[in-house]
């Protein structure tokens, strides 16, 4: 997430949409269980089963689906 913040704050001219944000984030899903959930997802989108109302939806998803709930916080 701090690498695409850093991206999208870099280059805020080229990603000033919620959906160019969530098809960056998606592309760099390649790999392992990553891959498979960026799939899943993007036959759902495709298929319009699936939609994110903005970044801040998608990014409530990543963090519900990849965050280790076990995992204590830095402050």
């Amino acid at each position: 997430m701090s690498q695409l913040y850093l991206l999208f704050s870099g280059k805020s001219a080229t990603y000033i949409s919620d959906r160019m944000k969530t098809v960056l984030a998606l592309s760099y899903m390649k790999k392992g269980f990553a891959g498979v959930w960026e799939t899943n997802v993007t036959k759902q989108l495709r298929e319009r089963t699936l939609v994110f109302q903005n970044w801040a939806s998608f990014e409530a998803k990543l963090k519900e689906v990849f965050d280790d709930p076990n995992k204590e916080r830095v402050s």
